[in-house]
């Protein structure tokens, strides 16, 4: 369990090493890696994701999103430039997730 914990708050003591401040609370989002986090379906219920990587950003667009074109868009291209339009591409994904049920996703 210790090692879980660590493993759990290593992300904010990394933020906050050494006098610098605490990474922006975000809720069950996180801070750095997007999208990952809570997005509303259709239906009104929430899903959570956690793309993590590239590839899952890969699949997230061509399996989920439909849109495999997005994959490459400069905007969203890394990470970090993910995490930077927030906004822009959660709107997307509200998009896309509005013609789908939260109920039975997978």
């Amino acid at each position: 369990m210790l090692e879980a914990l660590a493993e759990w708050m290593g992300f904010p003591l990394c933020y906050s090493f050494d006098g610098a401040p605490p990474p922006q609370r975000t809720g069950a989002s996180h801070a750095t890696i997007y999208p990952y986090g809570p997005f509303r379906a259709g239906d009104g219920q929430q899903v959570l994701l956690g793309l993590q990587n590239e590839r899952e950003w890969h699949v997230f667009c061509e399996q989920v999103l439909q849109q495999p074109a997005l994959a490459q868009d400069a905007r969203f291209a890394t990470n970090a430039l993910r995490s930077a339009r927030r906004a822009e591409l959660g709107a997307l994904i509200t998009d896309a997730f509005a013609a789908l049920r939260a109920q039975g996703a997978v």
